[in-house]
C-alpha cells in the first residue's frame, strides 16, 4: 500500500495548525512528537538551504493509533532531502504499515549511538492483508533511493512483511536485519545492496535474504532457524543474468544456507560455512573448504626438487672442492633450497 502525504499548512492569528497526515518529513515529526527536545530533536541543519538534516531521538517513538482510528505517521525522506537520524539506543515503533519511505533522490542515514536502537512495526499495524514482501507498501523500511544503514536493529515483526524493502542503493556497515514471526522476510532487494557487516537473523521460516537485484556481502553474521528455509534466497534472474550474489566474508550460521534460482549468478571468494555443502558449488575456481568451514586457498605440497639441493650443484660443489683443495684458491658454496 503507497501512502502519499498531503500537508496543509493554515495559519490562523499566528498560529500553525497541521491537519491529520501520516507520512511527514523530520522537521514536522518532530513537531508531532512534541516539538524540540521531546522525542526527536534536529541537532544540525546545513546552511544555508537546509537540505541535510541531522537528527536524533530523545526517547522512544512510539507512533500511537490515533482516536479516530487512522493510521499514525511515519517518516518520508523525499528527493533532494538527506537526513542523517540516530536512534541513541531508542525505538521508532509505528502503526502505519511502513515505519520509513526514502524517496528516489532522497538519502538517509540510520545511526545508533548507543548500540540498541530498534525500527519495528506494531503487530497491530492497520494495514492491508499483505500480498508479498516485494509489493512496497508491506515493509519497515522502504528504501527507493539511497539509504546508509551504520547502526539500529530493523526488524519484520509483522507476517507477510519485510524488515526492509531496497529497491534503490543499500550499504548497511552495522546494525542488523531480524525476522520475528513466521511469513516475514528479512531484507528483499531488486537493486543493488552492499552489507559489509551486521547481524542478520531468520527467527522463522522465511529468508533473512532474499535477492532479486544485485548484492555484495563483504562481511556480516547471518544465523538460521533451525526450521527455517533458505538463509539466503537467490532468486530466479531472468537470461541476461540481472540476479547477481557476490560473496567475499562472513560467517554463516545455517544448515541450509543458500537456494539459487535459474538464471542467476553466484560468486563466493570468502566466509565461514556452517553447511558447507549448499555453497561448494559457488567457489572461485582454485578455492577450497576447509576443516572449519571456512574459504581458502588449498597450501601445495613441495616439489621433490624444492626439497632438495640441485643435483648439478652438488657435482659442481664436489668439483670445487677438488680444485681448492689442490691450493688454487677457488672456493664455492652451494645453498640448499627448502621451503
Amino acid at each position: 500500500m503507497k501512502k502519499f502525504m498531503i500537508l496543509a499548512i493554515i495559519l490562523v492569528a499566528g498560529f500553525i495548525i497541521m491537519p491529520d497526515v501520516h507520512a511527514i518529513d523530520i522537521k514536522t515529526l518532530q513537531n508531532y512528537t512534541g516539538g524540540p527536545d521531546k522525542q526527536v530533536k534536529i541537532i544540525r541543519e546545513s546552511e544555508p538551504d537546509g537540505k541535510i538534516i541531522e537528527a536524533k531521538l530523545t526517547a522512544d517513538l512510539n507512533n500511537p493509533e490515533k482516536n479516530d482510528g487512522s493510521l499514525g505517521y511515519d517518516l518520508d525522506v523525499n528527493a533532494g532531502e538527506n537526513y542523517i537520524l540516530d536512534l541513541d539506543g531508542h525505538k521508532f515503533l509505528s502503526y502505519s504499515g511502513i515505519a520509513i519511505t526514502i524517496h528516489k533522490g532522497g538519502t538517509l542515514t540510520i545511526k545508533d549511538s548507543k548500540g540498541t536502537g530498534v525500527i519495528e512495526l506494531s503487530n497491530k499495524s492497520k494495514t492491508t492483508t499483505p500480498q508479498s514482501a516485494t509489493i512496497p507498501g508491506c515493509s519497515t523500511v522502504i528504501n527507493e533511493g539511497t539509504l546508509i544503514i551504520e547502526g539500529a536493529n530493523i526488524i519484520a515483526g509483522v507476517k507477510g512483511h519485510a524488515a526492509l524493502y531496497n529497491n534503490g542503493t543499500l550499504t548497511i556497515n552495522g546494525g542488523g536485519v531480524e525476522t520475528q514471526v513466521a511469513g516475514a522476510w528479512g531484507i528483499t532487494n531488486v537493486k543493488k545492496a552492499t552489507i559489509n557487516n551486521g547481524n542478520f537473523v531468520q527467527g522463522y521460516d522465511f529468508s533473512v535474504i532474499q535477492n532479486s537485484g544485485q548484492m555484495d556481502i563483504n562481511g556480516g553474521t547471518f544465523v538460521g532457524s533451525e526450521n527455517g528455509n533458505s538463509l539466503i534466497t537467490n532468486n530466479k534472474g531472468t537470461e541476461s543474468g540481472n540476479v547477481t550474489l557476490n560473496i567475499t566474508n562472513g560467517d554463516f550460521k545455517s544448515n541450509l544456507i543458500l537456494y539459487n534460482g535459474d538464471n542467476s549468478n553466484v560468486s563466493i571468494s570468502g566466509g565461514t560455512y556452517q553447511n558447507p555443502e549448499s555453497v561448494v558449488a559457488y567457489l572461485l575456481e582454485g578455492l577450497i573448504i576447509d576443516e572449519n568451514g571456512t574459504v581458502v586457498k588449498p597450501i601445495s605440497e613441495p616439489s621433490k626438487e624444492e626439497n632438495n639441493p640441485n643435483t648439478s650443484d652438488i657435482n659442481l660443489y664436489l668439483l670445487l672442492s677438488l680444485i681448492a683443495a689442490s691450493g688454487l684458491g677457488i672456493s664455492y658454496t652451494v645453498k640448499k633450497r627448502f621451503n
